[in-house]
């Protein structure tokens, strides 16, 4: 299992929840990967203003790149 852990910008601190889910598509992949949030960090880098989730996965190899969302639990 590995770690995936994204940043977002700290002014969804208050929307962003663990279980929610993260959709992802790497670059020159069109698979879609779904993953849930596992941890919030608690904290906001001052200098980007954002903040870390992490999610584990199993699907994906180190050092890769792409896009995502979070789709929020209503």
């Amino acid at each position: 299992m590995r770690k995936l852990i994204l940043e977002f910008d700290q002014k969804y601190h208050s929307t962003v929840k663990i279980g929610d889910i993260f959709t992802s598509k790497l670059d020159g992949d069109d698979t879609v990967y779904k993953e849930n949030i596992s941890k919030v960090y608690p904290y906001s880098d001052t200098a980007t203003r954002k903040i870390k989730v992490e999610m584990i996965t199993k699907d994906l190899m180190f050092g890769l790149f792409g896009d995502g969302y979070i789709h929020l639990k209503q």
